[in-house]
């Protein structure tokens, strides 16, 4: 072992005559951002591949190739041999015998071994040597990733072992042991008994795989499993003898039969050094990265020697590396390489229902096991109440339709280009044929595209939701709308030339866009594929004329280089002009020539069958009987002996002392994470934020923020002077002098958590650069009369070198009337396809809208609050935001789209029904699965039914107010259009926007004025501006009230004052140029009650959502609800406890959050009982073929301020606990658990264990826990556009701009006194059945027992009971008779319409005397807004009837 570590000298790794050991085959610059090396290894063949990304995280990603062939007697194609490996590898290996070497406490424990005295026979000479082990510690092993460092998962043609670690000196240390579990597995007989197969005593199969495989198979589907339709397409688009077409994960039946041996042999043969590839994204030097790879070298050349000549380990593929590397590489062995081109005609499997009509595609058409069809099927249907829609829904069946083809070769650069932007202009966005197709004729729920690289690739289409008469009208159409479009000749007709060249563009930018927001992933993939497929030295080539030759070291570099560096000038180069015969000719003749061929088109045609998987189910139960019955009592008991000694030698710990030598070797980095008072390792991404605040005495002050971070050596370490110093060298780098680089004007301010003279010289010019473009000019107005102030927040953050520039409008809802709140969901989903009227009269159709946004944006989307899916509003619900991304050139073309957006456009019925019907098709997903119906049915016990969007937008109530919708289009269309344009007009007053800006504010030349002058209409803006001012005449003479009592005034006043702001705005006028009537402070113009709303809107950002929590969430009666279904898989519990974030100390920034937050991780993913939970969880760090069953999931966490932490826990399902102080309220949450009442019972043993002393926390579990809960804070800054992101959650949190950085510092500081302390105040009233509320929801045939335990067992005083389709139907019912209400009233909207148009429709100006005449309406009504909005909407709807 000493001699395989044996580290050599640096210096002798890289020689400048270029014989060293590793040899640089290329370098070059990603798309002219990221510096990339590519290395090979002069001994081995191993290949190293470096992109020096920027930032505080380092991602190493070991890839072998592996190819699923058949290759008897040592394995099979569906043996799932990659998937294996992938469990085995990381259960020990050769130097590391032990099962989670790389797991988190295994780490700290030895690191806290390796540093403390008593792990040492000399013990330290001084307390500088007890700081410097301390601090080699902390920055090795504290910044860890939540579960561990690593993780594992296979894909079609690779599997991949996956580092990750804040910092390059843990990242170096882990590596070689990452590579001897690699290169040196274990491969032991007891990982092979619990992680693959294995029988136990009662005769039944088990393992971690089959397990998984088996449930893979029950849920058919899009999972990939055995009769899958995804399945049987790659079955009939490739021959039987391609890994294309195989099941990767591995055939539960053939997994039965896979020996340790077959394992052993498929190691041999694929884990061979030149078949690995490590690319490495982050700052790491090459010198120490290759330092660290010595030794695993090393033992792969000692290997070899002692091993090769038997033939046995990997050792025996390194002949060819020993000596000069020269030696071609026998290509014959490299997966993949064979792969010969495959023929479309497969015959059909016998199993399947195929045919071909004379010229057509070949169709398969098959039945799939599906679980998400049993409720359309079940015993006990008749007896639940159906809603009408949900028995239309029920009767007909959601099928499947896939279309594939063979693609071209990965090596075929531009032909995958082109067939990519072929594919988005058939599917991506409304305007798209198919999309279009799909929306007239109503065939399918959605559509969308796939495409996988390969030797030889594939590309397809699903249809999904698709009715089952309908599913034979899929490809007729399909084929009538490819002919139409590919028509024509000599490039006539057809194909949209313009669209076509918009789509390469804004693919180029998206691709840029990647780049800039997760570079890791990125170049990642870009790398990996070019691994895999890419020439290499030494093959054989086919020339011209037939000649063969090989390929060349300078010919393997310039693929490489190209393919990772030129996609955005290969995308250039596709043709697109569009009066070019030419170049409508090459798309023409890629759609005839591939869609259009029938003869190249496979289509499978699959409707689910609820009966085969309840079949399936119970010929396995028949054949483990007869496997029980034929293996006798006697071979049973010896079988389960080896199970339980397999599992108990698979849960030794890990000796510490293991990792002590390698730990104490390990550099210590610049800086590190240990100490200091910003919590040491500063994320690197320079952030500067200037802010326009209006305060509530109408004056905006301007506010400057850095969260710049310097590197670590420049930081971290440093002190205070130490900075300044470095402030004042890159003042005077950057050529200016001292008194230039100060804030324009006294209404800038210095706002510095750390030191208000350690402003960065960077963030004064973005000031200035502000200023001179118009921020905090001294006048209110322009010569002409616009305003010259921003009469709303906006936040500009300065991003340095960012090519894009990303604007969000948020949207404040509070003012929003009750009956207009639950179309939010529905106008968020139409927003993007409604027409819009410009300023000439002309009238944009959605589809123009929809073509002219994807060709100026990169990106456009909208949410309501943070990490928000439909019907689940995130965290700051009360805030809809709109953003569009565009390139840093076209900051006007953003601002004018917002202002189409939200100011422009017009209700159009037919797109309204499109959305809804959308959304309602959606819900069926949410109402079958337990998760989502037990948020969904909280949140509307939780919150405010009236006021709070997370109530009003949850699938439970949407789905009645959808199906509202519907009929009320059906019947008066018009009533529905007004409320709709009533919630855009309350939604748009100035006084409820909050503005994000994301550019290199330096490199724009106009990055204030175009929101002066072509954001707000001219009547919004200058109203904004006058409220403003008459705020500013009224603070003259007295002081403001407290904030406190500002926001309850707000509070109270949202009811009663929206309406009457309406009237104000419109009755306004336009003021002639020259006119001083803008200018006007004096109070008459604005409305009684505008004033007092629009201040109160100033005051907070955005309502909290713990201000809107009902009666029963703040006083808990103890009642709970179970909801039962036929559909729901497992048991589901959601439980909530509120709290005070003040008075309770759990307010974001404070020590209380933060131990809360290390508390919660500690319990469900580092306690002692979790650990052992989590080592026999069958897929607690696996990821499998696009399915993941991870033990700990951090989505939610890395998404919003809420700490969402699950854990799994294999006999219980999962569970997870967050804390929310947006929403003060803490949540315990079961999912997918077999046995609720059991899952619920060990959770609360183990939390009252903790709070009473029985047991202590863990150090070294702390450890670990404190590290997962500061990684996730890190990750949340570690890009431009992430910080940027953050910068603004600030805002709305009222934190500092270091709030990440000092919650890395304050968890840090947690002990266990701390941790105690939280579960016995915060987390044990969890368990209070008194002081929560639940809902719980569960199969139809565990309904009566859980609810026996709900009251009996775990003590909840009374549980109300009910299906989902009855709480559905009732929904309905409910918002069936508010529609009746609101209908009656559409009539008299009607009549005020053609009222409107007889006295303005005609003559010139008659728009403007409409305008004045409903302003007198609104004046005389108490309904103002309504009545408002209706005649607006009325004028409209007429006016276009007219035209």
């Amino acid at each position: 072992m000493e001699d395989s570590w044996q580290l050599l000298s640096v210096s002798a790794l890289l020689k400048p005559d270029g014989r060293g050991r590793w040899r640089r085959l290329t370098a070059f610059d990603a798309e002219h951002r990221v510096p990339v090396e590519v290395y090979i290894s002069e001994r081995t063949g191993l290949r190293v591949m470096l992109a020096q990304v920027p930032g505080p995280l380092v991602t190493g990603l070991a890839c072998v190739a592996t190819e699923a062939l058949d290759n008897p007697p040592r394995w099979r194609q569906d043996d799932g041999m990659a998937h294996i490996l992938e469990h085995l590898v990381m259960a020990g290996s050769e130097d590391f015998p032990y099962n989670g070497v790389l797991d988190q406490e295994a780490l700290v424990s030895a690191s806290a071994s390796s540093s403390s005295p008593s792990s040492s026979s000399t013990p330290p000479s001084s307390s500088s040597s007890i700081k410097a082990e301390k601090d080699r510690k902390d920055n090795l092993l504290l910044l860890l990733p939540p579960g561990g460092p690593t993780k594992a998962w296979h894909d079609t043609d690779y599997t991949g072992y996956t580092l990750t670690t804040a910092g390059a000196a843990g990242f170096l240390v882990l590596l070689p042991v990452l590579l001897d579990h690699v290169f040196f597995p274990l491969l032991s007989p007891s990982a092979f008994l619990t992680e693959i197969h294995h029988i136990n005593g009662q005769g039944r199969d088990g393992g971690n795989v089959y397990e998984e495989m088996r449930a893979v198979e029950a849920a058919g589907g899009e999972g990939g499993g055995k009769g899958s339709p995804r399945q049987r397409l790659l079955e009939m688009l490739y021959p039987p003898e391609s890994g294309y077409r195989a099941m990767t994960g591995g055939r539960s039946s053939k997994l039965r039969q896979v020996t340790r041996e077959g394992v052993l042999d498929f190691h041999r043969e694929f884990y061979r050094p030149d078949n690995v590839a490590l690319v490495v994204t982050g700052r790491v030097e090459v010198k120490e990265l290759f330092a660290s790879l010595e030794g695993i070298e090393a033992k792969l050349l000692k290997a070899a020697r002692t091993a090769g000549a038997a033939g046995t380990g990997p050792g025996r593929f390194l002949g060819s590396f020993l000596g000069a590397g020269s030696t071609p590489i026998d290509v014959r062995r490299r997966p993949w390489f064979h792969c010969v081109e495959a023929a479309t005609m497969v015959p059909p499997s016998s199993s399947s229902s195929s045919s071909s009509t004379g010229g057509g595609p070949r169709i398969d058409r098959i039945t799939y096991p599906s679980t998400a069809s049993f409720s359309f099927h079940s015993k006990d249907r008749q007896q639940q109440d159906h809603h009408p829609l949900q028995q239309q829904q029920d009767e007909e069946e959601e099928c499947q339709a896939l279309l594939g083809w063979l693609g071209p070769s990965w090596e075929d650069f531009q032909a995958n280009l082109a067939w990519r932007i072929l594919l988005l202009y058939l599917v991506e966005g409304t305007s798209a044929p198919l999309q279009r197709m799909v929306l007239e004729m109503g065939v399918c729920r959605t559509l969308t595209f796939g495409m996988q690289e390969g030797r030889r690739g594939m590309c397809y289409l699903t249809f999904e939701g698709v009715r089952s008469q309908d599913l034979e009208r899929i490809y007729p159409a399909f084929k009538d709308l490819l002919e139409e479009e590919g028509g024509g000749q000599e490039g006539e007709g057809g194909l949209d030339m313009g669209r076509i060249r918009a789509l390469i563009h804004r693919e180029r930018m998206r691709y840029l866009s990647d780049i800039e927001e997760d570079p890791y992933a990125s170049l990642t993939s870009l790398l990996l594929y070019a691994f895999l497929y890419g020439k290499r030295e030494g093959e054989k080539t086919q020339g011209e004329g037939g000649k063969e030759g090989t390929v060349s070291e300078a010919e393997e570099a310039a693929q490489l280089k190209d393919r990772v560096q030129n996609t955005v000038s290969r995308l250039e180069a596709l043709p697109c002009r569009e009066e070019s015969v030419e170049d409508k000719r090459y798309w023409k003749q890629l759609l005839q020539g591939t869609l259009l061929d029938a003869s190249k088109t496979v289509l499978v045609l699959a409707r689910p069958n609820s009966n085969l998987t309840r079949a399936r189910e119970e010929a396995e139960e028949e054949r483990q009987k007869e496997q029980a019955q034929w293996l006798g009592v006697e071979e049973l008991a010896k079988r389960g002996l080896a199970l339980v000694a397999a599992k108990e030698e698979m849960s030794r710990p890990c000796p510490p002392q293991l990792l002590d030598a390698l730990l104490a070797s390990a550099p210590v980095a610049a800086g590190g994470v240990g100490g200091g008072k910003d919590g040491g390792l500063l994320p690197s991404v320079p952030v500067c934020t200037v802010r326009n605040v209006l305060t509530p005495s109408g004056k905006a002050v301007f506010e400057v923020l850095s969260t710049i971070t310097h590197d670590n050596s420049c930081s971290s370490g440093g002190s205070s002077n130490d900075k300044d110093e470095y402030e004042d060298q890159e003042a005077r780098e950057g050529g200016k002098d001292e008194d230039d680089l100060t804030l324009p004007t006294p209404a800038f301010t210095v706002k510095d958590t750390n030191n208000e003279r350690g402003v960065l010289s960077t963030a004064l010019k973005v000031a200035q650069a502000l200023h001179a473009n118009g921020l905090g000019a001294e006048s209110p107005f322009d010569p002409q009369g616009r305003p010259y102030h921003l009469p709303f927040f906006c936040q500009w953050d300065h991003v340095e070198a960012t090519e894009f520039v990303t604007v969000t409008v948020w949207l404040e809802t509070s003012s929003v009337p009750d009956h207009l709140r639950p179309l939010l969901e529905l106008w968020l989903e139409v927003l993007f396809d409604l027409p819009i009227r410009q300023e000439d009269g002309s009238l944009w159709s959605p589809r123009e809208v929809a073509r002219y946004l994807q060709a100026d944006t990169v990106s456009a989307s909208n949410a309501l609050g943070t990490g928000r899916s439909n019907f689940y509003a995130g965290i700051w619900s009360q805030a809809a935001s709109v953003t569009l991304k565009v390139e840093a050139d076209k900051h006007w073309h953003a601002v004018r789209w917002l202002r189409n957006l939200l100011y422009r456009t017009e209700m159009c019925p037919e797109q309204v029904k499109n959305a809804a019907t959308k959304l309602l098709g959606e819900i069926e997903g949410y109402q079958q699965d337990g998760m989502s119906v037990c948020s969904g049915l909280m949140r509307g016990l939780t919150f405010d039914a009236c006021r709070s969007n997370h109530a009003a937008t949850s699938f439970i109530r949407q789905y009645g107010v959808l199906t509202a919708v519907l009929q009320r289009l059906r019947t008066h269309p018009l009533g529905i259009l007004t409320e709709l344009t009533a919630l855009q007009e309350a939604l748009t007053q100035p006084w409820n926007l909050r503005v994000h800006v994301v550019c290199d504010v330096l490199a724009q030349p106009d990055p204030v004025r175009p929101w002066l002058r072509d954001f707000l209409p001219l009547t919004q803006a200058r109203l904004a501006t006058k409220v403003l001012q008459v705020a500013a005449a009224a603070a003259m003479g007295g002081e403001s009230k407290g904030g406190q009592e500002q926001r309850q005034q707000r509070e109270g006043a949202l009811g009663t004052s929206v309406d009457s702001s309406f009237s104000s705005s419109s009755t306004s006028g336009t003021a002639p140029a020259g006119s001083t009537e803008g200018q006007s402070g004096d109070e008459d113009d604005i409305g009684p009650s505008l004033l007092p709303l629009a201040l109160s809107s100033l005051r907070c950002p955005v309502v909290e959502s713990r201000t809107l929590r009902t009666i029963e969430c703040l006083n808990p009666s103890g009642k709970g609800l179970l909801i039962s279904s036929p559909a729901i898989d497992a048991g589901y519990l959601i439980q909530c406890a509120p709290f005070d974030p003040h008075a309770d100390d759990l307010f974001y920034g404070s020590p209380g959050y933060a131990a809360l937050l290390v508390t919660m991780e500690y319990l469900i993913r580092h306690a002692p009982l979790q650990q052992q939970q989590r080592h026999s969880s069958p897929y607690s760090s696996h990821t499998s073929r696009g399915h993941t069953t991870l033990a700990g999931s951090t989505a939610a966490a890395a998404a919003s301020a809420a700490a969402s932490l699950p854990a799994a826990v294999p006999a219980a399902g999962s569970y997870e606990l967050t804390c929310s102080p947006e929403q003060g309220i803490l949540t315990l949450s079961f999912y997918k658990s077999p046995n609720l009442t059991v899952a619920y019972t060990e959770a609360q043993d183990l939390v009252r264990a903790y709070a009473g002393g029985a047991l202590e926390i863990d150090t070294h579990a702390l450890a670990a826990a404190k590290g997962a809960v500061m990684f996730e804070y890190l990750d949340r800054v570690w890009t431009g556009p992430a910080a940027a992101q953050q910068s603004f959650m600030n805002y709305f949190r009222g934190t500092s701009p270091r709030f990440c950085v000092e919650t890395i510092a304050a968890v840090q500081e947690v002990r266990e006194v701390e941790v105690v302390r939280a579960v016995r105040k915060h987390v044990l009233r969890l368990f209070d059945v008194t002081r929560t509320s639940m809902v719980a929801a569960c199969p139809s045939s565990q309904a009566l027992s859980l609810k026996f335990d709900l009251v009996r067992k775990l003590g909840r005083p009374v549980v109300e009971s009910g299906t989902i389709e009855r709480v559905l139907a009732r929904v309905v019912a409910e918002e069936d008779s508010m529609s009746e209400t609101e209908s009656s009233t559409s009539c008299s909207d009607t009549s005020l319409a053609m009222e409107l148009l007889e006295r303005g429709g005609g003559g010139e100006g008659g728009m403007e005397g409409m305008k004045d005449w409903v302003g007198e309406v609104v004046m005389r009504r108490p309904d103002r807004l309504l009545i408002a909005a209706a005649a607006m909407a009325g004028v409209a709807f007429a006016l276009a009837q007219k035209r």
